[in-house]
Order: C-alpha cells, then structure tokens, then sequence
C-alpha cells in the first residue's frame, strides 16, 4: 500500500478498493449515534459516518473504543461533511 493525497485528506490507497475509497489507521476517541471518530497515527482527527453497508455496528464500534484497539477504516467522501461514509472498520 502506498500513502497518496486523496480529497485533501492523508490515507493509504489500496489497490483492491473502490477508486474512491481512502483508509485510515488510528484509534477510535468518539462514537455517538451513527458517528464516530478517528485520530489517525499522524495525531489528525477525522469525523465519519458508519455506513449502511459496513461489516458491523455501532456496539461493536462501542467496544473498539473502550479497548483502545489501532483500527484500520475503509471510507468514502470526505471527512467531517455529511458524505464521509466508513464501509469497513477492523483491527489492525
């Protein structure tokens, strides 16, 4: 994976996502409702929204925070705006 530049936000591009999609590694700090927040390992703050289709739920997202756990999160859009969407969220 290589870092690249992507919608004014830093992220690793993987080759086998969706054109669109940027990752992020960091650690959850916030989850409320439908949103949650990500401090990235270069200390920047990203707002997302758990999308319809991502591979869990806002409980298990609940337990990440309280566990501190690194995570790796696959998201669209741009974070902070209503169209960040995270699709998958997993430890690293």
């Amino acid at each position: 994976m290589i870092p690249v530049r992507q919608n004014d936000t830093i992220g690793i591009r993987d080759p086998e996502l969706r054109s669109d999609m940027t990752t992020l590694i960091g650690r959850i700090t916030l989850v409320q409702e439908q949103r949650f927040r990500v401090i990235s390992e270069a200390g920047q703050s990203y707002l997302l929204t758990l999308a319809r289709d991502a591979n869990l739920h806002m409980e298990e997202l609940r337990i990440l925070l309280l566990e501190g756990a690194p995570v790796i999160v696959d998201y669209t859009g741009q974070p902070g705006l209503a169209s960040a969407s995270a699709h998958c969220v997993r430890r690293v």
